[in-house]
């Protein structure tokens, strides 16, 4: 009767073989997920840091336009998005002393604009965000009718709101103290889904001279 060890021995090169492969196997895949995990880790790092660095640079154009501000709008109204869902949305607008450009008056417009979250749950527009911008205002486009176009960092993102940087363009009329804004906020289509906030807001102006 013959040795089971003996008998087997040949199989011995296919066994390594095969236990070799698995391992290699295992290593790729092991390679391949701690790539992606430094990928991972590297874009939140880079998008933290861009987000950190525009909410300074706000922050600092915000400090020395609020010092020098010449009026504040305080606003109030409602937010859609895709397939109408309305929700309710605030803002607070400073507006620096105005000077001319090319005949042309210009305004700095700091702006904080805050969107409530929906109740649906379903598609991820139940988080409230935040948006932070800064940029100019064109107060005599014609007769009361102004015009602004600011840069801006949302948090958190959403669905409509899915980039941290946004782009934040308001039409609006004013007469006296009172203050009709129709805004839009959207990334420009820079990542997706982009739905996009656009609202209509309306309040009154304080002079903080």
């Amino acid at each position: 009767m013959s040795n089971p060890i003996t008998r087997d021995i040949h199989l011995l090169p296919e066994i390594i073989a095969r236990f070799s492969t698995v391992l290699a196997n295992a290593g790729c895949a092991g390679w391949a997920w701690v790539g992606h995990a430094e990928r991972w880790f590297d874009g939140r790092v880079r998008t933290a840091t861009r987000a950190v660095a525009v909410s300074m640079l706000l922050a600092l154009i915000a400090g020395s336009t609020v010092a020098r501000s010449a009026d504040m709008d305080l606003l109030g109204g409602a937010s859609a998005t895709s397939h109408g869902r309305l929700t309710p949305a605030v803002a607070v607008d400073w507006l620096g002393n105005p000077w001319q450009w090319k005949n042309m008056a210009v305004q700095p417009d700091i702006g904080l604009t805050y969107v409530a979250g929906r109740r649906d749950q379903s598609d991820g527009l139940h988080r409230s965000a935040l948006v932070v911008a800064a940029g100019v205002r064109f107060p005599e486009l014609w007769h009361q009718l102004f015009f602004s176009f600011q840069v801006g960092v949302a948090a958190p993102h959403t669905p409509a709101l899915s980039s941290t940087h946004q782009f934040v363009s308001s039409l609006g009329w004013s007469d006296h103290n009172f203050v009709i804004i129709m805004r839009h906020i959207s990334d420009a289509s820079t990542r997706a889904p982009n739905l996009g906030e656009t609202m209509l807001l309306a309040g009154v102006r304080l002079q903080i001279e």
